[in-house]
């Protein structure tokens, strides 16, 4: 008799339906869409795939949100993708590529952390430096409550 119970069989098949998801995410996108590289996979779901991005002109952050591409050749999907209701902290997303990869992309509000806080092999984080950071992102959540984005 197996000793294994019903819910971590579960737990372990929804890790690896997990896994197998992430690994494929990119099978089929082209890595530059619409003047935007393509980076990290941040989230997913059935219809489409969200990226964290850069402008290659620029260097501007971005999110992009792009169609899965075993959806791009049926016009229902992708009319659907492109007229999705984001969330209220993400509303904002712009048509990229409509024709060739459907895809949206939304310009990253304020600095991102990477660029404030040293990385690799470099000493701890002193909590001076800290502390400007959670000020700096305290600062930059008070703009977007101005302008009623708030997360």
């Amino acid at each position: 008799m197996d000793n294994v119970s019903h819910k971590d069989r579960t737990d372990s098949d929804r890790t690896l339906l997990h896994v197998a998801e992430r690994a494929v995410a990119g099978e089929g996108l082209p890595t530059t869409i619409g003047g935007y590289r393509r980076g990290r996979l941040l989230t997913y779901d059935a219809l489409g795939t969200v990226w964290s991005a850069w402008h290659l002109a620029s260097g501007t952050p971005a999110w992009l949100a792009v169609l899965r591409p075993r959806w791009i050749h049926q016009p229902a999907m992708v009319r659907r993708f492109l007229t999705v209701e984001a969330m209220p902290s993400v509303r904002g997303f712009s048509v990229l590529d409509a024709a060739v990869c459907p895809a949206c992309v939304l310009r990253s509000p304020g600095t991102p952390v990477g660029d404030i806080v040293p990385q690799g092999d470099e000493p701890p984080v002193t909590l001076p430096l800290r502390a400007s950071v959670f000020a700096h992102g305290i600062a930059a959540l008070a703009v977007l409550h101005e302008r009623s984005k708030s997360l």
